[in-house]
């Protein structure tokens, strides 16, 4: 038992010692297995036995749907029995059912095109007899495989499918909004994210479902890790394995454990990571209904983990465990990140043959599982190494395909996904505040029924002001306009004559009345023209671009003044020259960051670029302007800046 809860690099007990207590463990676990399945249980098996095949169907769906539906490898086999009898009975439904399971299981292991193919086989099944409802659970399978190949935005849409075609089952509500939060929590959308959860978890709770519930307390914890809210992220962890042991679901604490001990690696608290990586291993080597590969990830994860306290001794055993065991059962995704880190491992050493060989296998595990996400990684340790290894052809060739690889997730095509994530995400959320409305159609009528009146009383009381200013203007307000209008008439004929006489008149008169001079309306022209040469100067010339530009050099290119200039600024476009500049240096800016042509400025750079002195400067000037610094206007609009 030392290896399974110390979990330390020498085995103390003697082989056959400890392989016959674990045979003793593993006869008195099954054991109480069976003495278990009492009740409902025991009726479940003993109709395996009758005669009568259509009853026999219905056993072996409970068995693999509910009595065994959260240990996949034990439900398998009756799944097979199922989909065999459903087929030599004609029993479409249960075809499906079994099909959809079978995708399933195979997502799990990592085998996505089995997955894909069984689930493409319900699928057509599910259309042939007309089944909405199986139909949706054909969408929510597939949008589960999406998800573990990478394709996120393909995932959502039909997972919302899913949920559209039978949004009166609350599990599957439940279970598609749980991998929806997960997906919104990827494309960095915290806020639907945590949307989605919440709504699952509001279903699981009041389902009494306490290992969904326990899932949805570890994504939760997740995205409190990733915000400044370290402690609460701790607390869901907590409040998970108290779920999942309320459940007596120990492979459920097993990766609540697990999760958190990712998390305490990421913050370099490599100690509390490695207890509960142990807890988590602990767990798991004494739940027998596991798959091998949550060993694996493990026996990988303590063994990243001694790797990066520089224990490379401790890290190599648990690699060498972790790839013994999941090789007996041909786990490709365990495979290939235990010979990424083993790859990672020699390349610390220095010993670039031995890394590149491990880097090679991860790479080809990697693609028999099409598990994408280690492809950047396995491409960057090869290029490090074969430059190490002074083969620079090499070297380059694995870089370029790296540098493929990370341009990839910031195309365009995955903006505009993730865009389409959001826009999809506010439509349903809109058509679920419409739908609400309709609740109680009495009240909805009574409402209406009084805003109409309220607009009626609103219209009659404007018209009412309405008239009333009209007969006020046409008694009081017409005749001074007409005198006015007289008065001004006068000045434009004495104009004409004597102009001693329209001095008179003008010390008389208001501003607003007095009458423009030709020398104003000269002025004014010629005010309009140098608008127009300073607008060409901005626009085609671009001299704001120039950030040592002061106002007495753009005065010399107009053949103008300083103060003339900064009046005539201040007077038309409402601002002063500094400010004025800004403005066309924040556009300048806000086009450089969303062209990709620019993709490899940093902020610095598109700030000196953009006519700005610093970056300081352009940060404050850019955020009074839009309300956001560069760095989240560039994410805002899905641009990755330094």
């Amino acid at each position: 038992m030392n290896e399974l809860f110390r979990l330390l690099p020498p085995i103390q007990f003697k082989s056959y010692f400890r392989n016959g207590f674990l045979l003793f463990f593993c006869i008195i676990w099954f054991a109480s297995l069976s003495l278990a399945q009492t009740g409902d249980s025991a009726a479940l098996f003993s109709q395996l036995r009758n005669s009568d095949e259509h009853q026999k169907i219905n056993a072996l769906e409970k068995i693999y749907r509910e009595l065994y539906g959260s240990f996949p490898l034990r439900a398998y086999p009756y799944a097979m029995r199922s989909l065999a009898l459903s087929k030599k009975l004609n029993a479409r439904e249960s075809e499906v059912r079994a099909y959809y399971f079978l995708s399933y299981y195979y997502t799990l292991k990592g085998m996505t095109d089995s997955a894909m193919y069984f689930c493409q086989i319900g699928m057509d099944l599910s259309k042939m007899i007309n089944s909405k409802i199986l139909l949706s659970n054909g969408y929510a399978r597939l949008g589960d495989i999406s998800r573990t190949k990478g394709e996120k935005a393909r995932a959502v849409e039909y997972l919302k499918k899913a949920i559209a075609m039978d949004s009166a089952n609350e599990d599957r509500v439940a279970g598609c909004s749980l991998t929806l939060g997960i997906l919104y929590g990827d494309a960095g959308c915290n806020e639907e994210s945590v949307y989605y959860y919440l709504k699952a978890l509001k279903i699981r709770e009041k389902q009494n479902k306490l290992i969904d519930a326990g899932y949805l307390s570890c994504n939760l914890g997740g995205y409190y890790y990733d915000a400044p809210y370290g402690v609460y992220g701790i607390q869901a962890y907590e409040k998970a394995i108290s779920l999942f042991r309320r459940a007596n679901f120990p492979s459920g604490e097993s990766y609540a454990y697990n999760l958190m001990g990712i998390n305490y690696a990421d913050r370099k608290d490599y100690h509390k990571a490695l207890d509960c990586f142990r807890k988590s291993l602990a767990i798991n080597y004494l739940d027998t209904t596991i798959f091998r590969s949550q060993i694996c990830f493990n026996l990988t994860n303590i063994g990243d983990t001694w790797l990066k306290l520089n224990r490379t001794d401790s890290a190599r055993y648990y690699y060498s465990k972790s790839l013994s065991l999941s090789s007996r059962g041909q786990d490709y995704i365990p495979m290939a990140c235990t010979y990424l880190s083993l790859g990672e491992l020699n390349t610390r050493l220095k010993k670039y043959p031995a890394a590149i060989e491990f880097l090679n296998k991860g790479l080809y595990y990697s693609k028999l599982a099409d598990y994408r996400a280690q492809f950047e990684d396995v491409y960057m340790l090869l290029s490090e190494c074969y430059e190490a290894s002074g083969n620079q052809d090499q070297a380059l060739k694995y870089l370029k395909m790296r540098n493929e690889i990370r341009d990839s997730i910031v195309t365009e095509k995955a903006h505009q996904a993730v865009a389409n994530m959001k826009i999809k995400y506010e439509t349903e959320k809109k058509d679920q505040q419409i739908s609400s409305l309709n609740i109680d159609s009495k009240k909805k009528q009574a409402k209406i029924r009084i805003a109409v009146l309220v607009i009626i009383l609103i219209v009659v009381i404007a018209g009412a002001v309405g008239y009333y200013f009209l007969l006020y203007y046409r008694n009081k307000l017409l005749p001074k306009v007409m005198a006015l209008n007289f008065i001004e008439n006068k000045i434009t004929s004495e104009k004409k004559g004597d102009n001693r006489r329209m001095r008179a008149f003008e010390k008389l008169l208001p501003p607003e009345l007095k009458p423009f001079s030709d020398n104003q309306v000269v002025q004014n022209e010629l005010s309009k023209d140098l608008i127009v040469q300073l607008e060409t100067l901005l626009l085609k010339d671009k001299i704001y671009l120039d950030e040592n530009l002061t106002l007495a050099e753009t005065a010399r290119r107009l053949d103008s003044n300083t103060s003339y200039l900064s009046r005539l600024i201040n007077e038309h476009y409402k601002v002063n020259f500094s400010a004025f500049l800004n403005k066309y240096r924040v556009e300048e800016a806000k086009r450089m960051i969303l062209n990709d042509q620019f993709n490899n400025f940093s902020i610095e750079g598109i700030a000196k670029n953009s006519g700005f002195r610093s970056k300081s400067t352009f940060n404050q000037v850019f955020k009074n302007s839009t309300g956001l610094t560069p760095t989240e206007f560039a994410l805002r609009n899905g641009k990755i800046r330094a």
